[in-house]
């Protein structure tokens, strides 16, 4: 039995129609077509849309059959903000490529981040909350993610149902097996409502090498962050 993620072919079907339509129009902003900076756009996408699994040939076909005006508004957006990212960074991502990967191996040991996780809902409905923007810091600094495809700030969509998640680059440590607590901040606001922000500690150890695949069963869960729209207590009263 195969597991399959069917949104892998919804998802590169629009990145693939989206860069054709960029290409075309060819706005200043738009600096590359070449195939990694698609599969990054693409990965940018995946990593914040909703999965949809499939076991068997015939949920393939009813699946790349369904396909929803809001979840293709949603892709879309997705991709035109991965794009756009991806993009501003294409030069230095390019260049250091081979760089990056080498000095990977090199780098012994390391401080690997868990994935973290999370989700908005409106305090009064507890509906998903859409267009909320999450900012994570790292001892009070934006917290560097691990790569391009991964955002700091990101933000919430329909498709994601408020759902949030970043991956935090490594950090070097001085030998395997040392300890050490790492502080963290997490705001989330949305235009309309009330910001609302949560700390909390990552105890660590470090490892022998860099996680260079994502695993979620390496993670870490915020708890469930509820907005409230300005004036909501005062409206009670």
């Amino acid at each position: 039995m195969v597991v399959h993620n069917v949104m892998e072919e919804l998802v590169s079907r629009r990145v693939h129609e989206l860069f054709a339509h960029v290409k075309e129009v060819s706005p200043m902003w738009f600096t590359c077509d070449c195939e990694d900076c698609r599969l990054d756009t693409i990965t940018y996408v995946l990593n914040r849309i909703q999965p949809k699994y499939i076991v068997s040939g015939r949920g393939l076909n009813y699946n790349l059959s369904y396909s929803s005006s809001q979840l293709n508004v949603d892709i879309d957006a997705l991709g035109m903000e991965g794009l756009r990212n991806i993009s501003a960074a294409k030069r230095p991502y390019h260049g250091q490529n081979n760089i990056t990967h080498s000095r990977v191996q090199e780098i012994n040991p390391v401080f690997n981040f868990p994935v973290i996780i999370g989700a908005v809902f409106d305090g009064r409905t507890f509906d998903p909350l859409a267009d909320v923007t999450l900012i994570l810091r790292k001892n009070n600094e934006l917290a560097d993610m691990s790569d391009l495809s991964w955002a700091n700030p990101c933000n919430t969509y329909s498709s994601t149902k408020g759902h949030f998640s970043f991956w935090v680059k490594f950090e070097d440590a001085q030998m395997p097996g040392q300890a050490k607590t790492f502080n963290f901040s997490l705001e989330a606001k949305a235009e309309g409502f009330d910001s609302v922000s949560y700390m909390f500690d990552l105890n660590l150890q470090s490892e022998a090498n860099v996680r260079s695949e994502l695993s979620l069963v390496y993670s870490h869960k915020i708890p469930d962050f509820f907005l409230f729209p300005r004036g909501y207590a005062d409206d009670d009263d």
